[in-house]
């Protein structure tokens, strides 16, 4: 373990592998690299917690703000964020149903990836399953995962990091049977539960946007899994481009490309 000052009054420890690889990031970082890493595991494991200290190793002026947890937010955050930010996109709120909740979160990264490799951003996404995210997010567009989980007696603050390899053959693998063993992580350590942001603060911003997600819920605002695909397809397609890396970038084959094509076609004449 070392200690930790990430421009916070108060130092912290971090696990001194972590600190290391965090510390050369910040230095590719600021070579024109973003930065887009993943915080899974068990829930109530202190997912939160580790994903707030990594923002605030790479980032001094991480805070409150560029938390966020609705798609909404996090288009917001990082056309807010200036260059070489972090922003913490925690899922792990359960506002929605899994399918829904993580179409969306899918779509959102997707949408926002281009803004993200223009500022060079760090983005840690925080969400029950690796082995849910998008394809393409999961396999091409991150670069570590961080798994956290319990020791004996449900003690927590244990993580596993797997490196850009490792972590997709791990998806590749373990996908079917959400099985995190079939891959070794590079390497494990431990985490402390010091919060760098005011927890009251955290758990007040949780709770409101659990309740926008229920208030849209109980108004019958919550769309259909298609209805978002059809709204995100207009947002990224050009109707005059046939681009073939947005084909498999939204995991979906030509012919349903295709045809949502002819379709948004017909609705611009």
């Amino acid at each position: 373990m070392v200690k930790v000052y990430a421009g916070t009054d108060e130092e912290y420890y971090m696990d001194g592998i972590l600190f290391q690889n965090l510390t050369l990031s910040k230095e590719k970082n600021k070579d024109d690299w973003d930065f887009v890493w993943v915080v899974d595991g068990v829930e109530r494991g202190g997912k939160s917690v580790f994903a707030q200290q990594v923002a605030k190793v790479v980032d001094s002026t991480f805070n409150i703000d560029r938390i966020v947890f609705t798609p909404k937010q996090f288009e917001d955050a990082v056309k807010k964020a200036e260059i070489n930010t972090a922003i913490v996109y925690d899922e792990g709120f359960g506002g929605l149903s899994a399918r829904a909740s993580m179409s969306m979160i899918n779509m959102s990264l997707v949408k926002m990836l281009t803004e993200i490799g223009f500022k060079n951003l760090f983005i840690i996404i925080c969400l029950p399953s690796f082995f849910d995210l998008d394809r393409y997010v999961a396999l091409w567009r991150s670069r570590a995962l961080f798994h956290i989980y319990t020791g004996d007696n449900m003690s927590r603050g244990f993580f596993k990091a797997y490196n850009y390899e490792a972590k997709k053959f791990l998806y590749l693998v373990g996908k079917k049977l959400y099985d995190y063993k079939v891959a070794n992580p590079n390497f494990y350590g431990r985490f402390t539960k010091r919060w760098v942001v005011d927890k009251d603060l955290y758990n007040k911003k949780k709770r409101e946007a659990v309740l926008s997600v229920e208030k849209s819920k109980a108004f019958g605002d919550r769309l259909s899994y298609d209805d978002w695909f059809n709204i995100f397809f207009r947002r990224v397609v050009d109707v005059d481009i046939v681009d073939r890396d947005k084909i498999s970038l939204l995991g979906i084959s030509r012919a349903t490309y295709y045809n949502k094509l002819r379709l948004l076609k017909n609705e611009s004449i």
